[in-house]
């Protein structure tokens, strides 16, 4: 069976009706949604869906309306497009051809600009416990790159971050086809950063997306994904859903404030209390806390809001050398980018979203050859990342 492999840039919410990902969970949703994306647009009917799919009609029908009251599809005269970038074996060398050359000349330009970026990387908080080429690793490869960069370079208009979606949800969908050929250039870059905010602080790792992190995303997420699985009337279903997500968000702050206590005891090993203690030991079988004779300390770099200034003059040295490569390199694409998701009219700038991220994942590739981050460690099942925690005091 060929499906495509559901991703989103943003925050779809609530694991409900309004969350894509709940449809996608179901049984030949992304099966139905590669078929669409492959072929020429608004030439697969039901008919034929029904038959490639081998799927009765009547079902078929229930999960097309759910695909099109999500906009996940467009119709015409009761044919079918995609309305997401979605990414085939066939699209592969013209990404390649598009974001190669940009990875490569954008990181040979930061590495050129080493010795600058180090010395104002010294100035960091954890800088005295933590390689710097562990600090670059989380503050360009994912902060800089993965955050103020795509909010830099959007309010300028190379890319579109933000869609709004129904239930006034905001976020931009892509995927990819599920296939080794794929999974080697989609999930094996340095571009997915899972982030669990908190009022105090987030929880974040950072790596390529090759499994399923051991963090407090992920995790939760998982949780979130196999409740939609259990078999019981719908209407319990999603409300204990609602619960246990209104309870993992109360679990994670009460794991933030474990977290602060220790941040404000200079990170330096203590005894929690008892009423602490669960969310501690949680903590460290994520591998944010270490334990030695009972007391726990942060085992992650931390970044405080006095590093922002600092992150920040990174940020605007990367913008200089960013800036002028990707908007020639940007230009070209818009004019002459042949992809599936462009034949099937989804919005250049949604597109691109998704095209600097394999430019960044390829960056941040170059920069561990480079030696200027430290190389992310490898977990079976899981991929390869690091983790940090971004205080918000």
């Amino acid at each position: 069976m060929s499906f495509i492999e559901m991703y989103h840039y943003g925050d779809c919410g609530n694991l409900d009706k309004y969350n894509p990902f709940k449809l996608f969970s179901e049984k030949y949703t992304k099966e139905i949604l590669y078929n669409i994306g492959k072929a020429v647009p608004y030439t697969l009917g039901i008919e034929q869906l029904s038959y490639i799919c081998n799927i009765e009609i009547s079902k078929l029908s229930k999960i097309i309306d759910k695909m099109t009251s999500l906009d996940l599809i467009d119709s015409k005269n009761g044919l079918f497009k995609i309305n997401f970038t979605a990414i085939y074996e066939k699209d592969l060398d013209e990404i390649n051809r598009f974001s190669n050359n940009m990875a490569k000349e954008i990181s040979q330009k930061i590495n050129n600009s080493k010795e600058k970026i180090i010395e104002i990387a010294k100035n960091l908080n954890s800088s005295e416990h933590f390689s710097i080429g562990e600090l670059l690793y989380h503050i360009i490869g994912s902060y800089i790159l993965d955050g103020l960069a795509i909010d830099t370079l959007s309010k300028k208009g190379y890319f579109k971050i933000s869609k709004l979606q129904k239930d006034n949800r905001d976020y931009i969908l892509f995927g990819f086809e599920k296939s080794d050929k794929v999974d080697a250039f989609s999930e094996n870059i340095l571009c997915s950063c899972n982030n669990y905010r908190t009022q105090k602080l987030s929880f974040v790792s950072f790596g390529d997306a090759a499994g399923d992190r051991n963090d407090v995303y992920r995790f939760n997420r998982q949780v979130a994904l196999q409740l939609t699985k259990i078999k019981a009337r719908e209407d319990t279903k999603n409300n204990y859903i609602n619960l246990a997500e209104k309870y993992n968000n109360e679990m994670i702050s009460r794991c933030a404030n474990v977290v602060e206590k220790i941040v404000l005891n200079n990170n330096e090993f203590m005894k929690v209390n008892e009423e602490d203690l669960l969310y501690a030991k949680y903590l460290k079988s994520l591998n944010y806390l270490e334990e030695n004779l009972g007391c726990f300390k942060v085992s992650v770099p931390i970044f405080y809001q006095s590093d922002m200034d600092i992150i920040k003059s990174i940020h605007d040295i990367l913008i200089e050398i960013i800036e002028p490569i990707i908007q020639v390199s940007f230009k070209e694409a818009n004019a002459n980018l042949k992809i599936s998701a462009v034949e099937h009219g989804v919005d250049i700038e949604e597109i691109l979203n998704e095209m600097w991220h394999q430019v960044f994942g390829n960056i941040n590739e170059l920069l561990v050859e480079f030696g200027l981050y430290k190389k992310p460690d490898y977990f079976e099942g899981e991929g390869r990342y690091l983790k940090a925690i971004y205080m918000n005091i």
